[in-house]
């Protein structure tokens, strides 16, 4: 690569710039970024979902910007800039989508390829109140002489305002 740009150069860019960042200390994060803002001591970047701060400190010890990777090496393209950004927000986008998915699944929620929503967990504890709601209600009717003159109407009338439950009408 040739030489990175100096402090002042990176400066002198506005937000919405390119720059390529090379990270020796996390060098998964070496690629294309936007310049967000920058502030006094620091610089914010941006790649797809992925946002950075990075300390002016830093730079030349952990950290060098480029105006681009291409021109660096002598082969500048701006729709291969542009290019490579958009393949790596569509990785990142991706590699969350399935810690995302993975992490549903750990908890027995699994979404089919239509979009809904199937929680086992929640379906479960579902069916477990609502047997314990008609088990009291059971018992309530059993020992009390007067629901025995109700219909079934008033029965369930009565059980929706002992449970505080809101149907659909």
């Amino acid at each position: 690569m040739s030489k990175p740009l100096t402090i002042e150069e990176l400066k002198a860019l506005k937000k919405g710039d390119w720059v390529y960042v090379v990270d020796n200390e996390l060098p998964q994060y070496t690629g294309y970024y936007k310049i967000d803002l920058f502030a006094i001591s620091h610089l914010h970047i941006v790649q797809g979902l992925r946002k950075a701060v990075i300390p002016f400190s830093k730079y030349g010890k952990t950290w060098l910007a480029y105006k681009n990777k291409e021109e660096a090496e002598g082969k500048y393209d701006s729709q291969a800039v542009e290019l490579e950004a958009v393949t790596q927000d569509k990785a990142n986008l991706e590699r969350t989508i399935e810690e995302i998915n993975e992490a549903l699944k750990d908890n027995g929620i699994t979404i089919d390829s239509d979009g809904n929503v199937n929680d086992s967990l929640v379906e479960g504890v579902k069916k477990q109140v609502a047997k314990e709601i008609l088990q009291d209600l059971y018992e309530t009717i059993k020992q009390d002489v007067k629901f025995s003159l109700m219909s079934a109407k008033q029965i369930v009338i009565y059980a929706l305002n002992k449970y505080g439950v809101e149907v659909d009408k």
